[in-house]
């Protein structure tokens, strides 16, 4: 089962999930994994975390008394607040690239999933992208370019400009990538290259990417996921991450030609994992734990 974004509430089950932050060293790609701190405070689904660009804060999703807000953790006083509190769930906190917002994907009363932004300093949240209600996961080129992938299965990729002009319009879309996975990371972003798995027929996945600059729209593979996994971080260096059985394997784009194992967590208290996101500066790690069935 893929666990997307969809509404937490229409499970029987939720997922007991937690977040696990590690400090990471890495020398002659030799990495070191140190000073894990479990820093979700409740008992059960907490995940998609994402580090703040100055590495000071996470951004997470607490499911918390049948509802999913984001919460902030804050790496140095350890100290979580709650950030959104409302009647609807959100998801996917993300950073915008001007650093006024955070964006979420919502899911409002009548069970659409819409993007939203959500001033960081309070305020009242504006929607973007009009026209879109199935959105599942995105990522943000820059300030008017938003990659999008729709739920539920099967999931499409697809790049929106939002026009300067007009500020809740969507008016173009650039590519379509059909059949992709729910891990989107940006690669640069000045040449705007998006990084998705692609999820064909034949179940071979692999990790790709597509450039927006590119008019014809090129799909350019990197390499294969691991058997049967799709979640994959992007850390320093061009480097890509997945995990699978308790370990960790990274493969470095146009240097490695396989993975390679840098970590067996499998004797640790986060040993099931599978969400993984680095920080800009690469010396730290969250890893997303699960008990019972993976996510």
């Amino acid at each position: 089962m893929i666990f997307c974004t969809l509404a937490l509430k229409s499970f029987s089950q939720v997922p007991t999930t937690d977040i696990y932050l590690l400090d990471v060293k890495a020398k002659h790609g030799k990495f070191v994994f140190t000073n894990p701190q479990k820093i979700s405070d409740w008992k059960g689904y907490n995940n998609q975390p994402y580090f703040t660009p100055d590495g000071k804060s996470i951004y997470y999703v607490s499911y918390r008394d049948k509802q999913s807000d984001i919460y902030k953790y804050d790496i140095g006083s350890k100290a979580t607040t709650q950030f959104t509190n409302t009647p609807e769930d959100e998801y996917s906190p993300k950073l915008t690239p001007d650093k006024k917002y955070i964006s979420v994907v919502r899911v409002m009363k009548d069970s659409s999933q819409q993007l939203w932004e959500f001033p960081i300093d309070g305020g009242i949240p504006q929607r973007i992208a009009f026209g879109y209600d199935s959105i599942g996961y995105y990522c943000w080129e820059d300030n008017n370019h938003v990659v999008l992938v729709n739920v539920p299965e099967p999931m499409n990729l697809k790049l929106y400009f939002r026009n300067a002009g007009t500020v809740y319009g969507v008016s173009k879309s650039y590519f379509v990538v059909k059949n992709v996975g729910r891990s989107l990371q940006m690669l640069n972003n000045k040449f705007m290259i998006a990084l998705f798995i692609q999820k064909p027929a034949n179940k071979k996945d692999s990790i790709n990417w597509i450039s927006s600059i590119d008019s014809k729209g090129n799909i350019v593979q990197i390499i294969p996921t691991l058997p049967n996994c799709e979640d994959f971080a992007l850390g320093p260096k061009n480097t890509l991450f997945m995990g699978k059985n308790g370990k960790l394997y990274k493969y470095r784009i146009w240097k490695d030609k396989a993975w390679t194992e840098i970590a067996d967590f499998s004797n640790t208290d986060y040993k099931n994992f599978y969400r993984i996101v680095f920080n800009k500066k690469g010396d730290k790690i969250a890893i997303v734990s699960y008990q019972g069935k993976k996510p």
